[in-house]
């Protein structure tokens, strides 16, 4: 069934790592949910971050602001790495970088848009 869950940033778990510190939208601690398991991170790294992921799962990584390297390659605001099948990503920058980490498990059905939501 439909449902809706209204929460601020105040209601987003935060942890700070060495390194990087992560909110978590949605994913473990977050009053936020979905019926498919999946987890959105909001990432500020200013040294180097790995982000986990589980095996059958796939995702991206979005440059928000910065600049740094993801597994090694350049990336910066704008750039896009997808992570199909990785279990670890490593986020590393010599300033400051902000990415928005998301993944979840491929529901391996056809994609059909169907006005303003995919199903």
């Amino acid at each position: 069934d439909p449902d809706y869950v209204d929460a601020t940033q105040a209601d987003l778990p935060t942890a700070e790592y060495d390194g990087a510190t992560v909110t978590t939208v949605v994913g473990d601690g977050s009053p936020l949910a979905l019926h498919t398991p999946m987890e959105y991170l909001d990432v500020r790294v200013s040294d180097a971050w790995e982000w986990s992921i589980p095996g059958d799962w796939t995702g991206f990584v979005y440059g928000v602001a910065g600049e740094g390297t993801v597994d090694g390659s350049e990336f910066g605001e704008g750039d896009v790495f997808t992570v199909t099948d990785a279990t670890a990503v490593d986020l590393r920058t010599e300033s400051d970088l902000r990415a928005v980490a998301v993944a979840g498990r491929p529901h391996d059905e056809p994609i059909q848009q169907r006005g303003p939501f995919v199903l």
